[in-house]
């Protein structure tokens, strides 16, 4: 069993040929029927179909999320004898820039900004990306990411006027890119305002040789200057343990200025059968004064991972409640059972809040096998309304919490 073609493109569209399956027989002119079945290998069945013997997509990916997918496939002759095997379908990186639109009105295109509601921003790299967006208080636009050389990313700002255009009275014509000295790769993963105007920006940094990675936070003045001011020459840099893997980071800023910086932290590596080992994470929190410092008086050292029962956890979003506890989203892994909504509360000293959920953390199976949290908002009353994706043949999700962390009811 052979597979002519083995890799897709990023976000190219559901129903996309991947390639064809081919099936050589001992009987001569057999035909076959072939299909996707479960098993070792079978982690991504669900975001492909087959038609006949062409391989299709039922998904659209996102190079930066996934880079490959596993598959497992039967081809079964017209004697029913039958014979599998595992593939891996490679997505392709793709050349994007950095796209701002903004509708107006009952879901058109607001023509008035940029070319007919829509701006494409070049930072002449091979690959530009945008991964966090936040409003001023004038109405001007910051958008967070990574420009790609070719050879290593760096981080990339830009800044629009309420019309769209890139304001040039910020940072290069608009633009930021910055390459951090003595540090390797690094992308921005989040942008915020800080009281003053100020802009914050997280991320993370590899070292030279990509062996440990750093949670970083800068800040720029509203010229899009660096703000010398904070942390060492205008960023930090923080390694968990000797972490070589940080990831899906988020930031919020507190009422109090402090910054926190949201994420998941490699811990190790768990079986997951067959002599198959996947990567295990925790959740991480990291908060910092106004001024950049690590602040102690959260869990003493400024830094909180927690271990949400299960195999690896993931957290991909964050919100401050009006009382100062911080309410975490992501999902929870385990091997037997997929993935889980998971949802954490932690008091505004960091540790778990054992008022919500009875020891701070409640988890939601909805169906399926990879059930996620992507984001979390909190309403007037505190109820918290968190927002992904699972179930069956996956769909959005949206799942309310009452303040003690059970289900409302109520709710849908």
């Amino acid at each position: 069993l052979t597979l002519t073609g083995s890799s897709v493109n990023e976000n190219l569209a559901s129903g996309t040929t991947v390639g064809t399956f081919t099936s050589t027989d001992p009987d001569a002119g057999s035909t076959f029927t072939y299909s996707l079945v479960t098993g070792d290998g079978s982690t991504d069945n669900t975001s492909f179909t087959i038609d006949g013997s062409t391989l299709k997509t039922s998904a659209s990916f996102n190079y930066e999320n996934k880079s490959s997918c596993a598959i497992r496939v039967r081809t079964t002759d017209a004697g029913g004898l039958y014979y599998e095997n595992t593939f891996t379908v490679a997505v392709t990186d793709v050349n994007e820039g950095p796209i701002v639109t903004l509708n107006h009105g009952a879901g058109s295109l607001d023509s008035t900004f940029g070319n007919n509601g829509k701006v494409m921003t070049d930072f002449a790299g091979s690959n530009d990306q945008v991964n966090a967006a936040t409003i001023q208080s004038d109405g001007k636009i910051v958008l967070a990411g990574y420009s790609h050389d070719g050879a290593v990313s760096t981080f990339a700002l830009a800044r629009y006027n309420t019309s769209g255009d890139l304001d040039t009275r910020f940072g290069n014509d608009g633009k930021i890119t910055l390459s951090l000295s003595g540090y390797g790769a690094s992308y921005a993963g989040s942008v915020a305002i800080q009281s003053d105007g100020r802009i914050v920006v997280a991320g993370i940094t590899s070292n030279l040789d990509s062996t440990e990675d750093f949670v970083t936070v800068g800040r720029f003045n509203t010229s899009g200057d660096i703000d010398t001011s904070f942390g060492d020459d205008g960023f930090v840099f923080t390694n968990i343990g000797g972490s070589r893997d940080v990831r899906d980071v988020h930031m919020v800023i507190q009422g109090d200025d402090k910054i926190v910086v949201t994420g998941s932290v490699y811990k190790g590596s768990f079986s997951i059968g067959s002599g198959t080992w996947a990567s295990d994470y925790d959740f991480l929190l990291v908060r910092y004064n106004s001024h950049g410092s690590l602040d102690t008086s959260f869990d003493n050292d400024g830094i909180v991972t927690t271990d949400h029962p299960g195999s690896a956890d993931y957290a991909f979003s964050s919100v401050i409640q009006s009382d100062g506890k911080i309410v975490l989203v992501g999902k929870t892994y385990s091997s037997s059972d997929g993935g889980d909504i998971a949802v954490a509360r932690y008091n505004s000293n960091g540790s778990l809040d054992s008022s919500f959920g009875g020891e701070g953390l409640v988890s939601l199976d909805i169906g399926g096998m990879d059930n996620y949290a992507l984001s979390v908002a909190v309403q007037s009353d505190e109820k918290i309304v968190v927002a992904g994706g699972g179930g069956v043949n996956g769909k959005m999700a949206l799942v309310r919490y009452n303040t003690d962390g059970a289900m409302d009811t109520g709710f849908g």
